[in-house]
Parts: C-alpha cells; sequence; structure tokens
C-alpha cells in the first residue's frame, strides 16, 4: 500500500536548555500509523530551524540513525508542519518566534 499523503498528528514539545543550536525535542505521529519520537528541533546558523532525527550508537561505534524521512519531500512536508505546531506552542507563551 503505497499512499503519498503526509499527515503528522500528535505533536508534542519537550522544551530543553538551549544547548549547540538544540531547542527541544518533538514526538509525533505519522500517518497515524507509526510514532516518531526524540527528533530533536536544532536552530540553523542563517535563521530557522531544522529537524535532526534519532540516532544509536552500536557496540562497535558505528552510529546510525533509527527512524528518517526516505526522501526529500517526506522530509520538507513534516519540516514544515513540525515547525507550524512549533510557532503555536511558543505563542501559547507568549512568544513570538520567527523561523
Amino acid at each position: 500500500m503505497r499512499s503519498d499523503k503526509v499527515e503528522i498528528t500528535e505533536i508534542d514539545f519537550f522544551p530543553v536548555k538551549p544547548h549547540k543550536g538544540l531547542v527541544c525535542f518533538v514526538s509525533f505521529t505519522f500517518n497515524n500509523q507509526i510514532r516518531i519520537n526524540d527528533v530533536a528541533l536544532i536552530t540553523r546558523p542563517q535563521g530557522g530551524y531544522r529537524l535532526s532525527y534519532p540516532l544509536r550508537q552500536l557496540k562497535n561505534g558505528k552510529s546510525v540513525q533509527s527512524a528518517y524521512p526516505i526522501n526529500t519531500i517526506t522530509g520538507k512536508a513534516i519540516e514544515e508542519v513540525i515547525l507550524q505546531a512549533y510557532v503555536n506552542y511558543l505563542s501559547k507563551f507568549g512568544i513570538k518566534e520567527i523561523i
């Protein structure tokens, strides 16, 4: 079954003390089928934000991504929804963030 529809729901933000661009962690549900946890929301040096998907450290020292979009279109669609939700999240606290 293939679907090009991207639906992101149940978005949760977990703020952290900012460090090296890290602003918070995000969890969300993708297409009502899979939950993605521990995605980092990171500031871009030129302004705005990007998402960084979780890595797992293997016993041999290598790192592998445990979840990530498999193409640019899906990645951009997820990023747009998450960033808009982040702006809405900040507005609940009276914070205006330009992305």
